[in-house]
Order: structure tokens, then C-alpha cells, then sequence
């Protein structure tokens, strides 16, 4: 399923950061703001990297 460059590091670094940005946020008190801040593009990213790292995992 995954080629020999798949590089899960990279997947594991998109979730670990835009995590950190939304709880940084998040904790400020300003839910608000990340909801409206946080576009679909973001979302998506992050749910494909973390789908993608977690299928590399299963098939490890």
C-alpha cells in the first residue's frame, strides 16, 4: 500500500504541529477564533495525515 518514499515522519509532524497550534489557541479562550481561523483545507490536511500515518502503522 505505501511506496518505499513514504516518509511518516512528515504526516506525524503535520498533526503534532497544527495540534499544538490549535491548542495554543484553544487555551487563550478564544474557541471562537480557532473555529473561525481554522479552514477546511487545514481540517483536511490534518485528517489525511493522520489517516495516512496511522494506515502506515496497522500495516507495519
Amino acid at each position: 500500500m505505501f511506496e518505499d518514499g513514504y516518509e511518516a515522519k512528515k504526516d506525524l509532524n503535520i498533526v503534532k504541529f497544527g495540534l499544538e497550534v490549535i491548542g495554543a489557541v484553544a487555551t487563550s479562550g478564544h474557541l471562537a477564533t480557532v473555529t473561525a481561523a481554522l479552514s477546511k483545507d487545514a481540517a483536511v490536511t490534518l485528517i489525511v495525515a493522520s489517516a495516512r500515518f496511522r494506515q502506515w502503522q496497522e500495516a507495519k
